[in-house]
């Protein structure tokens, strides 16, 4: 239930201050057994860490909490190439963290297992452990003062999570980037800076600690800590072999000089002995599906093998406040369809050793695109073709709640599917291609996940009456009158290639009957010898104001 008490805690704490708080008073031994770890199936021994206050210089390790701020983690171990007791935001740009000095050296096993060399200020802690199940992880951040768009291109401290197996003496570094052995540094998680650097596994750059425009970041004084930028959590991955004897050192140094310190955060609670489930499916983080979806979840082959372990699935009572068991479900990967947060045991049949992970699942609501209207302006001089397109925010919501969707409009149906190139500001469009443009909405999910478009159109013209020729009609009985249908014999004249869906057009004995749109004549009109002149008005369906008249001859011979 680990998730769920640290949820209730962050709860707890967010009347309190927007930074991070640093104790210093906690032993190796208490960071390692009581903060970092959180599992009975775990034989820890032999703790033991090494700082600056080793080579009487100041502290960089100690127990960090996220203060009720909103840093990912709740709580839990920092390591740091200087004086830990200045992590705590906010970010002061103008003093670059650079403590630590030459008499506090680097470490040998971290330069053997990374790029780096010549470090120095290393702090590192580390421990024994054999652990009952086949995989280990826990979750971390890197945060450095090199994030500072300038040398993150060329410049970064190196950290290592260093795993050895005492029995066969493989070494492991559990600090690489997902799904590769790549070391993680400031250097390859960063955005570009043009003229120096490209961008490179950007997905795993969480933020500047400092305005950058254009680029994920936070103002300094909202900063809960005190470095220019940091990763997204992160989780270290190791397979291990069960009873098998392991040590695990976890290690940040300085590179080259001792400025510009970073720090690596390792989330309190998170060291599993296996049973890991990743990482929550939620909204916020984008990787939610829609509702009336199935998502599998499970270990995914993390946690060992099936055969030699028994599984059993449980769901949170947000009620009762604790975990109820899912009847029936006792294989390794369970199918979602709802919301909530769920739980696997799995227990070791030799050992009868157990562990447990969560997972946060959520499924974002399908919205439904209502019809918008097409919007229409009239070229005759008094308007300029801007067209608020928000006016049809409140039609495409229709009855769903505003709160729970976005509406975004978009030139390209193909953007409008991926959700990129948004036109930026819906309430005053300048249309592209007049007269006639096609605008694609799409509303969406707050977490731009689940999505429906329709379209209309905007319309910037002016209609005109066509070239009228005037006709002529034989007076077959001699009576002076012939009937005559008019939109028969006359609208396509006057529309002249417009869409007759968009225009009104109607006939009349004067001018300025025509213009001002009164007493239009019937459509079979009986025309009296020997000639009549017609007026015919057509006007925009969308506002009678813009029309165009003219004037044609019917002749009775």
């Amino acid at each position: 239930m680990k998730k769920i008490l640290l949820f209730i805690f962050t709860l707890y704490c967010s009347l309190g201050m927007g930074q991070i708080t640093i104790d210093e008073t906690f032993t190796a031994q208490e960071l390692i057994q009581d903060i970092l770890i959180d599992s009975p199936c775990a034989e820890v021994t032999n703790v033991g860490q090494r700082t600056g206050t080793d080579f009487g210089n100041v502290n960089g390790i100690g127990y960090f909490n996220a203060n009720g701020s909103n840093f990912p983690f709740s709580d839990g171990i920092i390591l740091m190439t200087g004086d830990v007791s200045q992590a705590s935001g906010p970010n002061n740009t103008g003093v670059i963290l650079s403590g630590g000095d030459a008499s506090w050296p680097g470490d040998v096993d971290l330069e053997a297992n990374t790029t780096a060399t010549a470090t120095n200020n290393a702090s590192a802690i580390q421990f024994n452990f054999v652990p009952q199940i086949a995989q280990i992880n826990f979750n971390f951040i890197l945060a450095s003062e090199e994030y500072n768009r300038n040398f993150e291109c060329t410049f970064s401290d190196a950290f290592a999570f260093i795993l050895t197996d005492q029995i066969t003496g493989v070494v492991q570094n559990l600090a690489v980037l997902p799904g590769t052995t790549t070391p993680i540094e400031v250097t390859n998680v960063r955005y570009g800076i043009p003229g120096q650097c490209e961008d490179i596994n950007t997905e795993y750059f969480q933020q500047y600690n400092f305005d950058v425009p254009g680029f994920p970041s936070v103002n300094a004084a909202d900063s809960p800590i005190y470095f220019n930028g940091q990763t997204v959590p992160l989780t270290a991955v190791g397979n291990v072999i069960p009873g098998n004897g392991y040590n695990i050192k976890l290690v940040i140094a300085d590179e080259t000089d001792s400025a510009y310190d970073a720090a690596v955060f390792l989330e309190g609670g998170s060291f599993n002995i296996g049973v890991n489930l990743g990482p929550d499916v939620t909204i916020d983080l984008g990787t939610a599906l829609c509702e009336g979806e199935t998502l599998e979840i499970g270990l995914s082959g993390l946690g060992g093998p099936s055969d030699g372990s028994t599984y059993q699935w449980f769901i949170f009572n947000p009620v009762t406040m604790v975990f109820d068991i899912i009847p029936g479900e006792t294989n390794s990967t369970l199918d979602v369809t709802v919301s909530g947060t769920y739980q696997i045991e799995v227990t070791n049949d030799d050992s009868g050793c157990s562990g447990t992970d969560d997972i946060v699942v959520e499924f974002a609501p399908v919205p439904i695109a209502n019809q918008p209207n097409n919007l229409f302006q009239c070229d005759d001089g008094s308007q300029m073709g801007i067209f608020d397109l928000t006016i049809n925010d409140a039609l495409v919501l229709g009855a769903q709640d505003p709160g729970l969707f976005a509406v975004k409009y978009y030139e390209d149906f193909t953007d409008s599917q991926a959700g990129v190139n948004e036109i930026l500001t819906p309430n005053a469009f300048l249309i592209s291609a007049p007269p006639l443009q096609t605008i694609f909405v799409r509303i969406e999910d707050l977490g731009g996940i689940c999505f429906a478009l329709e379209d209309f159109t905007i319309n910037y013209s002016q209609p005109f009456v066509g070239d009228l020729t005037d006709e002529g009609f034989c007076d077959g009985d001699s009576s002076g009158v012939v009937a005559v249908n008019l939109p028969e014999l006359k609208d396509i004249e006057v529309l002249n290639g417009l869409d007759p869906l968009l225009y009104d057009i109607t006939y009349h004995n004067t001018l300025i009957d025509a213009n001002t749109d009164i007493n239009p004549l019937p459509g079979i009109y009986n025309v009296t010898a020997p000639v009549e002149t017609i007026f015919v008005r057509i006007e925009s369906i969308f506002d009678g104001l813009c029309f165009d008249s003219g004037s044609f001859d019917i002749s009775i011979v």
